[in-house]
């Protein structure tokens, strides 16, 4: 926002008054601001790029939202809202989703955040031929198998640090997975021996399957190696 026009906005939240373009009368007005950037305004105010006493008018409750490769869990939800939004648009299909392909879209560091995952599944729902969409629908750096790499090149050391712990929570993640389903399948599936097995509360185990959304069912009939 230009520093002229942030004065102009600060006038108007301190006055409640405003005066339109080619007007020549002030108009009174009740409103509330719900206002959003992906900058750090603190760093904008102490750099002279942001008006202080906007900042604080502004500041009142501030919501702190995550990328969303960080909030993994909201992917499932964003996905089904996605294809009930757009279904018109394609005639009324594709209404079922695989779940590896939820796997691969959990997967995606998703660097283009909630847009990009909008654009992907219309995207999908318009190609595929089915009406169910499959791991293959998905495009191809979705999928892992673009040039590109699969997450962009920071631009700055906010940006490079910020991009670094998503990288190693995505890993922590993936271990932590690995490392249940091993446990699950030696113990064919039963939590109380699995917690033993491995040292772990049962409680703090039974988290963890929640949060990587895995089903002990799955292992009971498999064999202890």
């Amino acid at each position: 926002m230009a520093k002229e026009l942030q004065v102009k906005i600060l006038r108007a939240i301190e006055g409640y008054r405003f005066m339109r373009v080619g007007g020549t009368e002030e108009i009174d007005v009740d409103v509330r601001l719900i206002t959003a950037t992906n900058r750090d305004l603190k760093a904008a105010v102490e750099a002279g790029e942001f008006r202080e006493d906007l900042f604080y008018r502004l500041h009142v409750v501030s919501i702190k939202l995550p990328p969303l490769m960080e909030r993994k869990e909201d992917i499932p939800l964003l996905v089904s809202h996605f294809i009930e939004k757009h279904k018109k648009e394609v005639k009324g299909r594709p209404l079922a989703i695989s779940g590896k392909v939820l796997q691969a879209l959990e997967t995606y560091p998703w660097p283009g955040n909630v847009r990009e995952l909008e654009n992907a599944i219309l995207r999908t729902m318009l190609l595929t031929r089915s009406n169910r969409i499959e791991v293959e629908d998905l495009p191809p750096e979705v999928r892992g198998e673009g040039e590109e790499p699969s997450h962009p090149v920071p631009r700055d050391s906010e940006e490079l640090k910020r991009m670094k712990w998503q990288l190693k929570r995505k890993a922590e993640d993936e271990l932590e997975r690995v490392f249940l389903r091993e446990a699950l399948k030696r113990n064919r599936g039963n939590i109380s021996k699995t917690a033993l097995d491995i040292g772990m509360d049962r409680r703090q185990l039974q988290n963890l399957i929640r949060k990587h959304r895995i089903s002990p069912k799955e292992f009971k009939d498999t064999a202890e190696k």
